[in-house]
């Protein structure tokens, strides 16, 4: 039995940023009267503000998100391969570039990586798999290739085929990508959804060692039709507060057993890093657990929600020292955790 760490992490955003005022001019079914009435009930009225000011205000109270990242024309210019890009390609070559930056962080050659697993749920091609499209787009040659989809929980769900592989030896290196172009799937119609979502992708590396780094991966599921979306169809999100109260419970269940898997107490993690759904929830989630939330990754107003590409981005920013509340040390301990549509709940503990 072998051991698994992981080398590198890289991330993309695309360029072009869309905050909520700009976000706004696409969104229809907003009540602003409605919502200058409930401010003002609370005794916060929004005296002063125009509409798309109102709804700014209502978005960052309610999810904590002041902006998100949308792909746009400028980013498909900027891939190095533009030969190689054609419309279907967006969430594979948001992933090649941040392969690049994974690649260059962990120090190693494209050639070492033997498989490559692509967590998606937007990805515009079925066949060939993202996971083919991208090796293709990165020059890997012949490497085995995988899709998977458990939504926004993707990221930790392929790290645990990930480990799995490395730690029975079918697998050396593993380059593990997330992708996801929501700005592609939302209904402007219904803004409780498409506040929530950017676009955006992220990798990481998961190497043979033999020393362990990844300590513990623990997954869980239970069937819900809260959170849907059919091929080539939007994202619907139903629940409201029952979504974010099975969101903590999930999570948190997922912390404690990843936890007691790795046989570490809270008390030994440097950085709790959560899937990125709302920032009440992730709130919630560090009381649950007993944390203050200056322990908990919390940079949802920058990069909204990218589903399975969240928690690496996040994982990027903080070994880049992006995360002002968490100051990053090589091989810091790291407890993961997520949630995902249907519902899928992960947790995993790794030094980064």
């Amino acid at each position: 039995m072998f051991e698994a760490r992981i080398t590198g992490v890289g991330s993309y955003l695309p360029s072009q940023i869309v905050d909520n005022v700009a976000l706004y001019g696409k969104i229809s079914g907003f009540d602003p009267g409605r919502c200058r009435e409930s401010f003002a009930k609370r005794g916060d009225p929004a005296d002063g503000l125009n509409d798309a000011q109102v709804f700014d205000r209502w978005v960052k109270q309610v999810s904590g998100i002041a902006q998100r990242h949308v792909w746009s024309d400028a980013d498909a210019e900027a891939f190095p391969k533009k030969d190689l890009y054609d419309r279907h390609r967006h969430c594979e070559i948001m992933a090649a570039n941040a392969a690049e930056a994974a690649l260059a962080q962990a120090g190693i050659d494209r050639s070492a990586i033997d498989t490559v697993i692509f967590a998606t749920v937007t990805s515009d091609t079925i066949i060939p798999n993202p996971g083919v499209i991208l090796a293709h787009l990165l020059g890997l040659g012949e490497v085995a290739t995988i899709t998977t989809n458990t939504a926004c929980s993707g990221f930790l769900d392929a790290l645990g085929d990930a480990y799995a592989r490395v730690r029975s030896g079918l697998s050396k290196c593993v380059l593990l990508a997330t992708g996801e172009q929501f700005s592609g799937r939302m209904r402007y119609d219904d803004p409780t959804t498409a506040i929530l979502f950017g676009d955006g992708a992220a990798v990481c590396l998961v190497e043979r060692c033999e020393e362990a780094s990844i300590r513990s991966w623990w997954a869980g599921s239970r069937y819900s039709n809260n959170i849907t979306m059919g091929y080539g169809e939007p994202i619907v999100m139903g629940g409201g507060p029952l979504v974010q109260k099975n969101a903590v419970n999930a999570m948190a269940t997922a912390g404690h057993k990843a936890l007691e898997l790795a046989g570490v107490g809270l008390d030994q993690i440097h950085a709790i890093v959560p899937h990125q759904a709302n920032v009440r929830i992730l709130i919630e989630l560090a009381r649950k657990l007993g944390v203050p939330p200056e322990k908990v990754a919390m940079p949802i107003d920058k990069m909204a929600n990218i589903s399975c590409a969240t928690i690496p981005t996040v994982l990027d920013w903080y070994k880049r020292g992006l995360l002002p509340t968490l100051p990053y040390k090589p091989g810091a301990l790291v407890l993961s955790v997520s949630v995902g549509g249907g519902y899928a709940y992960t947790g995993s503990v790794f030094a980064l």
